[in-house]
């Protein structure tokens, strides 16, 4: 004849195994649930454009963009919103961008930015509107040097000088 078990050690042995299968449960239950989303607020910064004004000047405009922003992205944002806003040709593309350690931003611009430059007052509004516009979103960069094509050009519409980087021009803006 077996020996009857103890009702304490059943009921023990029962509770650790609930206590177990309960645990096991939860921690599966958590693996599968997604983490949390953690918001990290995006850092902004200002960064302004330069387009003809009414003055026959070079009005300011000022953005946001993210600080995280790659420097290729800055760049064509910056583009893609001076075609936005008329103040360089609509077809105009941006072949490569490089800042060099001596400050110099290097635009490799399309054949298009010639388009358009019937006049000297606009040869002098596309090319500073560009070169003022880089200039103030890149902090550490001096001058810009347009090529076209690769290529740096005397001029690009006859009557700007454009062969050697140009600098910011204040004396171009509106007051």
């Amino acid at each position: 004849m077996k020996k009857p078990v103890p009702y304490s050690r059943f009921a023990i042995l029962c509770i650790l195994l609930i206590i177990l299968g309960v645990l096991i449960i939860l921690q599966t239950k958590t693996l599968r649930e997604e983490p949390g989303k953690v918001i990290v607020p995006e850092k902004k910064e200002a960064f302004s454009i330069f387009i003809p004004g009414n003055s026959g000047k070079l009005a300011k405009k000022t953005f946001e963009i993210n600080v995280s922003m790659p420097e290729r992205e800055k760049a064509e944002l910056i583009i893609k919103t001076l075609k936005k806003e008329k103040a360089v040709p609509e077809k105009l593309s941006l072949n490569e961008f490089i800042i060099d350690t001596d400050g110099i931003i290097y635009l490799n611009l399309s054949q298009d930015i010639k388009n358009g430059m019937m006049s000297t007052r606009n040869e002098i509004h596309v090319i500073y509107g560009i070169v003022n516009s880089f200039l103030s979103c890149f902090k550490d960069a001096k001058k810009v040097q347009l090529l076209v094509n690769g290529q740096a050009l005397y001029t690009i519409g006859g009557q700007l000088y454009t062969y050697m980087p140009i600098e910011f021009n204040n004396q171009l803006l509106e007051d």
